[in-house]
This record gives structure tokens, sequence and C-alpha cells, in this order.
């Protein structure tokens, strides 16, 4: 075999790898944003009565607290009465005051 005949083969070998590993990143993110999709679809079950109002409970707090969700947009949202339709993914209010 030659060296150019080398290189090209060393070149898509690695072109290979990296593609590889690319493909497992992306896999992985994929599935991690579905798993939090999960969580966020189980939260809103537990912690949203069937008004969409939020329970404050201390265990709503810390499981919002462990997926990330910001307390504060939580508790700014409860005073303004925004129920959970009236909510952008982060719990912030959609509009000034709520619907109440």
């Amino acid at each position: 075999m030659s060296t150019s005949m080398l290189a090209r083969a060393f070149v898509l070998l690695a072109l290979s790898v990296a593609l590889a590993v690319m493909v497992s990143v992306v896999s992985a993110t994929e599935a991690r944003a579905q798993d939090m999709s999960a969580e966020l679809e189980e939260y809103n079950a537990v912690c949203f009565d069937e008004a969409g109002e939020w329970l404050k409970s201390d265990g709503c707090i810390r499981s919002a607290e462990s997926l990330g969700i910001e307390i504060d947009n939580l508790l700014e949202s409860e005073r303004k009465g925004c129920v959970l339709s009236e909510m952008f993914e982060d719990y912030s209010c959609k509009g000034e005051e709520g619907s109440k």
C-alpha cells in the first residue's frame, strides 16, 4: 500500500469515528430530552390540580428544585393567579395578570 492510500484510509477511519461519536451524542441528548419531558409531565400531573392551580406543597417544591424549575417563576405565577395553561415552559406567567 502506498503512503497516499494509507493516509486516505486513516482520514476515512477518523471521519467514521467522528460521525459515530456525533450520532451517539445526538441520541443521548434526544433521550435525555424525552426523559425530562416525561418528568415534567409527571410533575404537572402531580403538582397542579384539575383547574391548573399549582399545589405549593413541600414535595412539589422539592421536586421542582430537583428538576431545575425556577421556584420564583412558580411563586410569581401563583401570585398573579396564573394557572398551568397560562404559563410558559419555564412556569412563568404568560400575561401581566392571570385570568382570575
